[in-house]
C-alpha cells in the first residue's frame, strides 16, 4: 500500500497500518465480520479490538477526530489507536482520555506564544529566543505525551509490530503430560503400574505439567501367550486404579491421573513418552529408534559383547533412555507398586503361613522338607505351607510325604486376588538357590534377571527367609524382617535348617 505526502512523494505504509484501515473499513459496516476477517485478527494477536457491543459510539467519534488530522498516515496510527482498548489491571483507558492532558498543555502553550508576541516587542533583544524557546518547548511537551501509554511501532526483522506499552499478559497455563505404558505382551502386568510410578522420565524436555500427567495404559490384542493374565490385569485397572491420582513413588514431583486402558496399534491421541513394559521380548532397539519419546524396560543383561555394527551404534544411541528392574543395572526400579491390603496381625498361637514360590524346583523343596524335621525335635509345627501361583502350581509335594499334610496349594489366576492372598502370608520362601535355574537372580550369574517373588516382599512389606546374595542384593529395599543362610550346595541344607528354625 502507498500514500503521497503533502510533497507529492511516494510513502510505504507497514502491513499493520494497512490492517488498521481495514479495521476501520469494518467499523464503517457496523461490525460485519466475515471468517477472512477473523484470520487476520488471529494473525495479529498484538490488536486488541474493541468489543462490538460497545464500540459503535467510540468509533463514530474516533472517525470524526481522524478527518481533521493533515497527515493520513498519522491517522492510520491513530486509528489503530481509537480501535484498540488499552487495559491495565481492571482500569480501561481510551485514546482520547490518554490524548487530553497533552492536546490542553499544546495549546496553554500556544496561548502562552501568542502573548509573547503581542507583548514582547519585537525589538526585544530576548524576544526572539523566548519565541523559540517557547515554541520548541511546545513541540517536545506535546510530543513526550502523545507517545505516552500510546501505541508503539516497533520493526524487528521487517515485521511491523503494534504493542500496548501498558498491556500486561498473563501467563498461559502450561498443557498436562501423557505418558503410555505399553505391554506388547500377555505378560509382565505386575510391573505396569510400577513403571507409571517408578520409571525415570525427562520431565523437562517434554514443555509440560508433570504435576498433571496423564498415565494410560496399551494393551495388546495380539501375542496371547497360555497365561492369559490380559482380562484380570485390565479389570484391577479399571476398577482400581482408572480415575485415581497419586503422587509418584520415586519422589519426582510428578502426579499421576490414571487414565484408560489404550490398543497400542490404535491410540487415541500422541504421547510425551511411550514405555514398552516388554521390550526385550520384541526389537527393542527397533522402538527406541523412532525417536527420543520412546523408552524401554528391560528384564535382563544386554549383551554388548556381540552386538555389531548398527545394532552397536543404535545402542549406545539410545541406551540413556532404557531402565530395568533390578538392582544389578545402572538404571532400575523395583516393581512394587502392587494392591495393597490391611496387613493381618500375627498372634501367638496363630497357624504360620509359609508361602513358596510355585515354580521352584522340587529338589529346593528338600530344604522345607529338612527344617520341618528340625522343628518336630521339640514338637509338631503350627505351620502351613502354601504353594502360591497364577496358574495350576507346578511344585509336588508328593516327594515328601513327611509333609504333604501340611501343604496347600494356592491357585488364583485373578491378578487382585492373588495379591489379596499373597498379603496374608506371615513369611515368603522364594527358594532361589545358586545350582539351579534360580542361578540366574543372583549378580554373578550375568543374566540380570529379578525374582517376582523379591519385588512381592517389597512391595507387600512381607517378611523373608532368603539367601545371604539375595538378601545383600535387595537389602536397601527390604523393610520387613529378613532371615537369610548361605548354602552353595544341594546338601548343603544346615544353614537354611537354622535359619529356619530361627524363623
Amino acid at each position: 500500500m502507498h500514500d503521497h505526502n503533502s510533497n507529492g512523494k511516494i510513502i510505504d505504509l507497514p502491513q499493520q497500518l494497512q490492517l488498521a484501515l481495514n479495521i476501520n473499513t469494518r467499523n464503517e459496516n457496523k461490525y460485519n465480520t466475515t471468517e477472512t476477517e477473523k484470520q487476520e485478527a488471529e494473525m495479529q494477536p498484538w490488536l486488541v479490538l474493541s468489543d462490538k457491543n460497545d464500540g459503535k459510539e467510540s468509533n463514530n467519534k474516533a472517525n470524526q477526530e481522524a478527518a481533521t488530522l493533515p497527515d493520513k498516515q498519522d491517522w492510520l496510527v491513530r486509528n489503530v489507536t481509537l480501535s484498540s482498548t488499552i487495559r491495565d489491571n481492571n482500569a480501561s483507558w481510551s485514546w482520547p482520555a490518554t490524548a487530553l492532558l497533552p492536546t490542553i498543555i499544546f495549546l496553554l502553550c500556544i496561548i502562552a506564544l501568542n502573548f509573547s508576541k503581542r507583548y514582547i516587542p519585537a525589538s526585544s533583544s530576548c524576544s526572539r529566543s523566548t519565541r523559540a524557546k517557547l515554541t520548541t518547548a511546545s513541540i517536545v511537551i506535546f510530543t513526550a505525551f502523545r507517545f505516552m501509554n500510546e501505541v508503539i511501532i516497533t520493526n524487528n526483522n521487517d515485521l511491523y509490530r503494534i504493542r500496548i506499552t501498558t498491556e500486561k499478559k498473563s501467563e498461559e497455563k502450561i498443557r498436562p503430560c501423557y505418558i503410555t505404558v505399553e505391554n506388547k505382551a500377555d505378560y509382565h502386568y505386575e510391573i505396569i503400574e510400577s513403571a507409571i510410578m517408578q520409571f525415570p522420565l525427562p520431565w523437562d524436555t517434554f514443555n509440560c505439567s508433570k504435576e498433571d500427567t496423564i498415565a494410560d495404559v496399551a494393551l495388546t490384542k495380539h501375542h496371547r501367550f497360555a497365561k492369559n493374565e490380559l482380562e484380570p490385569w485390565q479389570k484391577y485397572f479399571e476398577t482400581h486404579l482408572a480415575g485415581t491420582t497419586q503422587p509418584r513413588t520415586n519422589g519426582d514431583g510428578a502426579v499421576i491421573h490414571f487414565g484408560s486402558i489404550q490398543n497400542y496399534m490404535n491410540y487415541s491421541h500422541s504421547y510425551d513418552a511411550y514405555i514398552g513394559a516388554s521390550c526385550d521380548s520384541f526389537d527393542w532397539l527397533g522402538q527406541l529408534s523412532r525417536g527420543p519419546n520412546q523408552f524401554c524396560i528391560l528384564h535382563g543383561t544386554v549383551d554388548q559383547k556381540n552386538m555389531r555394527g548398527r545394532r552397536k551404534r543404535l545402542w549406545e544411541q539410545h541406551k540413556g533412555r532404557v531402565c530395568w528392574v533390578s538392582p544389578m543395572h545402572p538404571c532400575y526400579f523395583i516393581p512394587s507398586d502392587l494392591p495393597q491390603f490391611k496387613p493381618e496381625n500375627f498372634r501367638k498361637g496363630d497357624k504360620l503361613r509359609l508361602c513358596l514360590k510355585a515354580s521352584a524346583s522340587t529338589t529346593s523343596l528338600q530344604y522345607v522338607d529338612e527344617g520341618v524335621k528340625r522343628l518336630r525335635q521339640v514338637g509338631e509345627p503350627n505351620i502351613e505351607i502354601i504353594i502360591m501361583g497364577r496358574s495350576m502350581p507346578i511344585m509336588s509335594s508328593q516327594a515328601f510325604p513327611s509333609i504333604s499334610h501340611l501343604v496347600k496349594q494356592g491357585n488364583e489366576p485373578d491378578y487382585y486376588k492373588f495379591e489379596e492372598m499373597m498379603s496374608k502370608c506371615h513369611v515368603l520362601l522364594p527358594l532361589i538357590h545358586p545350582w539351579d535355574d534360580g542361578k540366574k537372580y543372583f549378580p554373578w550369574s550375568g543374566a540380570g534377571k529379578l525374582s517376582g517373588y523379591m519385588s512381592q516382599a517389597i512391595g507387600l512389606k512381607l517378611p523373608l527367609l532368603v539367601h545371604e546374595e539375595i538378601k545383600e542384593l535387595y537389602k536397601e529395599h527390604l523393610d520387613a524382617p529378613v532371615w537369610s543362610y548361605t548354602t552353595q550346595n544341594m546338601s548343603d541344607t544346615w544353614s537354611f535348617v537354622d535359619a529356619f528354625g530361627a524363623m
